[in-house]
């Protein structure tokens, strides 16, 4: 049945039976005479009643205890992360600063080959001139 069927049934039959399936009927008052404010209920626990309280200040030491933990948690991580930050910088420019002494050794090391091998080009031109017999200047002018 649908919710209107149920208002017109509950309107035509009178007021609600202790067995009653209709939603209409199973709906109470807000302003029924049934109701007791909080207050004024038994049932509930007040807030001056020690008890409560301390199911509340044992709440309430557990909530903080866990907002410490987390805090120190998130405090941790984030020292962490500053960590390992500060790591990678240190490795990138440790990486360049490697990288520049390779190439100013490895230039270095060209231009000291390139010398010996000049150096020994002249001393091969040189005994291989002595070896012919004359001067180098001499044979190759025609002056």
């Amino acid at each position: 049945m649908n919710d209107v069927t149920s208002v017109k049934s509950f309107l035509r039959t009178g007021p609600p039976s202790a067995y009653s399936s209709n939603r209409a009927r199973a709906v109470k008052e807000l302003f029924d005479s049934d109701y007791v404010k909080p207050t004024d209920n038994f049932r509930v626990f007040q807030d001056n009643n020690p008890l409560k309280s301390a199911a509340h200040k044992e709440a309430l030491c557990r909530y903080e205890s866990k907002l410490k933990k987390e805090s120190k948690l998130a405090n941790h991580h984030l020292t962490d992360h500053a960590r390992r930050i500060n790591f990678d910088v240190n490795e990138k420019e440790r990486e360049v600063e490697e990288k520049v002494n390779k190439q100013k050794l490895f230039s270095e090391q060209i231009t000291e080959q390139m010398r010996l091998n000049v150096s020994f080009y002249l001393f091969v031109i040189i005994i291989f001139f002595i070896l012919i017999g004359g001067a180098p200047s001499s044979k190759l002018c025609n002056c």
